[in-house]
């Protein structure tokens, strides 16, 4: 059984401020073009965040079965890497007394 997982093709950008799927493809397994397809519809423009590894999984390749958990393990480790939200900016403690402990009231400035 051949191994797709070195047949998968992709580029991610955060452009957009998220991590995104900018293209998608699955080379040298014409046999899979239509799963292919079907996954560069689900997957390219969507934040990687919001993708879900079950509905890849989900899809079927008949030529190749493993093909289609390969694509779901190589999206959940880009999830793992590049799909939690970046932590906000935060403020300074001093201006907004964010970091006072609890039941302490913020500081006052001088009028």
């Amino acid at each position: 059984m051949k191994d797709c997982y070195d047949n998968i093709r992709f580029a991610l950008s955060d452009r957009s401020g998220r991590m995104c799927f900018e293209s998608f493809d699955i080379i040298d397994m014409p046999e899979c073009q239509d799963v292919a397809a079907r996954l560069r519809e689900y997957l390219v423009h969507r934040p990687l965040a919001q993708v879900d590894v079950k509905r890849i999984r989900s899809m079927q390749c008949a030529a190749f079965p493993a093909c289609i958990s390969d694509v779901a393990r190589a999206v959940d480790e880009l999830k793992r890497l590049f799909g939690a939200p970046a932590a906000p900016n935060r403020t300074s403690g001093r201006e907004t007394g964010a970091l006072d402990p609890p039941g302490r009231l913020p500081r006052q400035r001088p009028a």
